[in-house]
Parts: structure tokens; C-alpha cells; sequence
């Protein structure tokens, strides 16, 4: 998954998807290059991996008020009955980390891989002038109890493994 789309534009997609691997033996999820996206996306996965109730997961705390990011409680298709795992690293970004934070918060995946860099990007862009801009922090991101989350500490793998580079395309001969 490169990033998260829009729920509202990945929802049908990622629908489609979940009953495709219904009956699946085990389930992988390549996050190393996720580079975030719509939380809203974040809640619509764990809401189909985790079934049952809503699940409160995080909470955006700006300065004047809190977003907490809940699951619906009414996942689209069957909760998975096979074990899952997740692929991290250091490219793993955003709403790609909060995804990673989450699976591993709520024990609905295995963790595999490097270190995230933590860095929920809570940020208002500035133009200082016509050519430098600067990403000036407006909130942060704290667990349901208050805790903190990936923000600035990363998501840890669970079992560390070495990067696994893409293997180059096969052309037809």
C-alpha cells in the first residue's frame, strides 16, 4: 500500500479487497512504503481486522480542541481468520505509521521489519517567503489512555528484519 486514500474513494476498493482474501491462510500487509494518507482509511481497516464494537484508537490534540479517531463498530465484510502481519520501516509515514501504531496498540497484526521514523505530521504550511515555507506543528498525537503513540519515538517491529528491496520487473521475452 503506497498510501490511504480518501475513505470515500477507498472504501469500495478496499470492500472488494476484503472479500477477496476471505478464506486466506495468513495475511500480509507491505506498509514500508506507505506514506499516509486519510485516517478515516486507518479506521476502516482496523474496523474490518478487529470486528465487534467501536474502537477508539487516537487522538489529534490541537491546541483549542481533541479529534479522537474511532471504528465504526459495522466493518464491511467478516473480520479475518487468519493471522496477520504488517511490514514496516523506516518510509512508513503518517497515517501509513498511525496504521502500524494501531495493528500493534489494538495486538491485531505482527510487526515486521525496521523502525518508523514517528512522524505524525500534524503541521500547518507557512510561507516565509516566495521560495521557503516552513511545516509549523499544530497538534500531536496521544493514545486513547493519554499515552503517547509513534509520534516522535516511531512504531517498533515485533520481529526485526533486513530490508527486502523490490525485485527488478520481468519482461517477456
Amino acid at each position: 500500500m503506497a498510501g490511504l486514500a480518501d475513505v470515500a474513494a477507498a472504501a469500495p476498493l478496499l470492500a472488494g479487497a476484503f472479500t477477496l482474501v476471505r478464506g486466506a491462510t495468513c495475511l500480509v500487509l507491505d506498509l514500508r512504503d506507505n506514506i499516509g494518507g486519510d485516517p478515516a482509511t486507518v479506521a476502516f481497516i482496523i474496523d474490518w481486522l478487529a470486528g465487534g464494537p467501536p474502537r477508539h484508537l487516537f487522538d489529534v490534540v490541537y491546541r483549542d480542541h481533541t479529534r479522537q479517531w474511532w471504528t465504526a463498530g459495522s466493518p464491511v465484510a467478516e473480520p479475518p481468520d487468519a493471522p496477520v502481519r504488517a511490514l514496516i520501516g523506516p518510509r512508513t509515514a503518517s497515517s501509513g505509521e498511525a496504521l502500524a501504531w494501531v495493528l500493534h496498540d489494538q495486538r491485531l497484526a505482527t510487526l515486521v521489519g525496521q523502525p518508523t521514523r514517528g512522524a505524525a505530521d500534524h503541521v500547518v504550511p507557512i510561507a516565509l517567503s516566495h521560495d521557503v515555507h516552513a511545516l509549523i506543528p499544530e497538534a500531536h498525537v496521544v493514545a486513547p489512555d493519554g499515552s503517547p503513540t509513534w509520534e516522535g519515538h516511531g512504531v517498533q517491529p515485533d520481529e526485526t528484519a533486513d530490508p527486502i528491496e523490490p525485485a527488478p520487473p520481468r519482461h517477456p521475452r
